[in-house]
């Protein structure tokens, strides 16, 4: 059974926008305080106030929201707050030098939120808010007219802002704003208008796509269209044509494509590079007249449709379904590492107006006949990453060449228990997936979470209670199994022969100290093992081994053929560590 893999914290950057639904199931509420959010629906701690359309800009510890509409659009706001997902808490933020409004633009630079814009009948005014001193400064008057801007963007050194989303206006301008220099600088003009569109920077160029409509939402065009603007060149260029509805659409980079779909479930992904389209699969939803909205996770993008959502995995090119939402979401879907916020709703929703997706299956019971416990590895490019839970709750992520396929091999982990009086003598666990029926013997106790079961053997029948109140289990959201040992039990962090703490890639076979085979398996173990140097050498017949050092701390043991095994040395690299209750 596949897991939704954990890659990060909340990290998020929304601008409010409608959607619409029914009747839902109740969804997980989290308390206010730190607290995971788990697979499928939470709602969040309520912000102290009922907005939409407002500007929300993740900054890395805080999700900063200001302005937005309530009382379905009878009143705007000039005022805002920033919540802490460490504590589940709102602050208040200082008051800002801007007027009242909603729609404006935003976007975080890695030290202040940039707004622009915005309200009912557009305004061409700015400001940037330091989190850090909780302080605004006014930005330097814009070379544009007061509008609702069609989006922004940050470059790493600007920010784009484009267009004008008015049905009444026919805008083909745009501006830079450098912080740095404190100045703007117009944009060359578009070589056509768009006022229900969607922007997305793809690391060189700001595209725009979508429509431009009039007050009766017809389109001047047959179809949706795009162009893209090189702040290097100071160039525009058009997209190709593809057949997308000019009525509604939206569009998500995921770092290579362009993933665009409209509101009649077309879908299509556009590659920069070579200038063409490729067809995606259409969206698994029924047809309804809403603006789609969407948003990049970990490997997956997330739709949302008229109160509905479906999952893209683009490792595969095809669509998932995603549980009911709750009915009162009235804003976008925002990534956030593998979670999906959404922050906005009407009046009427009573205290609800932040919620949480989390793609994943943890508590789910494995596809029937799965033993094996394969973790997902979503691809960056030609490479998987591969997020790892260790059973004492170290963490990595590794990345590889994704035609190894390193994960499907199936991970098992591995640890023994011992008592801190007396180290010498090791107790294996046995790690068992997908079998909850096992029963206990006289010799062992057996405990579960989720898909797992373990057992524990026990030294004597008078030891049963004991170890059974020091060891507990617990899996985490990516599907693995992390075991505590409390006093006056341990577990043992010695490699090899003393049952120290390792997950392996390949061995089908939980009995500890035993594998089904030795091509391929691969056998990691966190700990101090020196250097980077790899050594290669026969074990018999066809079998090699091969071993090396990722950074210092992880052990990686391979055995197979030579040709795996020098394809894992070259290819495997640890991109981040993190220790136990780090």
């Amino acid at each position: 059974m596949t897991r939704t893999v954990v890659l990060g914290l909340v990290a998020l950057s929304i601008l409010g926008a409608a959607a619409c639904g029914g009747g839902r199931d109740e969804p997980v509420r989290l308390k206010a305080q730190a607290t995971p959010i788990p697979p499928g629906w939470s709602t969040l701690p309520a912000p102290p106030f009922h907005r939409f359309r407002g500007a929300a800009v993740w900054t890395g510890t805080e999700l900063v929201y200001w302005g937005g509409e309530s009382e379905y659009g009878d009143e705007v706001h000039g005022d805002g707050a920033a919540f802490n997902p460490a504590t589940g808490t709102w602050r208040p933020l200082a008051r800002g030098p801007l007027s009242a409004r909603s729609g404006a633009a935003a976007v975080w630079t890695g030290d202040e939120v940039l707004i622009w814009g915005g309200g009912h009948e557009g305004t061409n005014d700015g400001a940037a808010y330091d989190p850090a001193a909780d302080e605004w400064r006014t930005l330097p008057a814009s070379p544009l007219g007061p509008r609702i801007p069609v989006g922004a963007v940050w470059t790493g050194t600007e920010m784009l802002v484009w267009g004008d989303s008015s049905r009444a206006a026919s805008a083909v301008d745009g501006a830079a704003y450098d912080p740095e220099a404190d100045r703007w600088r117009e944009l060359p003009p578009a070589p056509f208008a768009l006022n229900e569109a969607t922007a997305a920077w793809t690391g060189d160029e700001l595209i725009v796509f979508g429509a431009n409509l009039d007050g009766n939402n017809w389109s001047d065009t047959e179809h949706a269209r795009g162009a893209a603007f090189d702040p290097a060149t100071d160039e525009w260029r058009m997209l190709p044509p593809y057949p997308f509805s000019p009525q509604a659409s939206t569009a998500v980079w995921t770092g290579n494509e362009l993933i665009v779909w409209d509101y009649e479930l077309r879908a299509a992904a556009y590659d920069p590079g070579r200038d063409e389209w490729r067809p995606l699969p259409k969206l698994p939803l029924d047809f309804s007249e809403c603006y789609p909205e969407g948003a990049l996770g970990d490997g997956l993008i997330l739709a949302w449709h008229c109160g509905e959502a479906v999952l893209l995995d683009l490792a595969t090119d095809s669509w998932r379904p995603v549980e009911r939402p709750p009915p009162h979401i009235f804003a976008p879907p925002v990534a956030a590492g593998p979670v999906f916020l959404f922050v906005g709703a009407y009046t009427g929703a009573g205290d609800e107006s932040a919620w949480a997706y989390r793609p994943g299956t943890a508590g789910a019971p494995p596809a029937p006949g799965a033993t094996t416990f394969v973790p997902e590895a979503p691809h960056r490019g030609e490479r998987a990453v591969l997020p790892l839970t260790f059973p004492d709750g170290s963490r990595i992520v590794l990345s590889y060449p994704a035609r190894l396929r390193l994960a499907e091999l199936g991970v098992q982990p591995d640890v023994s228990y011992l008592y801190r009086e007396d180290p010498a003598a090791r107790y294996p666990l046995t790690f068992l997936y997908g079998v909850p029926s096992h029963a206990a013997s006289a010799g062992e106790i057996v405990l579960r979470t989720g898909a797992w079961t373990v057992v524990a053997p026990i030294r004597d029948s008078a030891a049963r209670d004991e170890v059974a109140r020091s060891l507990s289990v617990h899996e985490t959201v990516e599907g693995f199994v992390v075991v505590e040992a409390a006093t006056p039990l341990a577990l043992s962090h010695e490699f090899g022969e003393g049952g120290g703490v390792m997950l392996a890639f390949g061995d089908g076979d939980p009995a500890p100290a035993r594998v089904t085979s030795l091509d391929p398996l691969i056998e990691l173990a966190p700990g101090d093992c020196g250097g980077n140097d790899t050594d290669v050498e026969g074990v018999g017949g066809s079998t090699s081994h091969g071993s090396t050092c990722l950074g210092g701390r992880i052990y990686v043991g391979i055995y197979g053929n030579s040709q795996f095994i020098e394809a894992v040395l070259s290819g495997l690299e640890l991109e981040e560590w993190q220790p136990p209750g780090g």
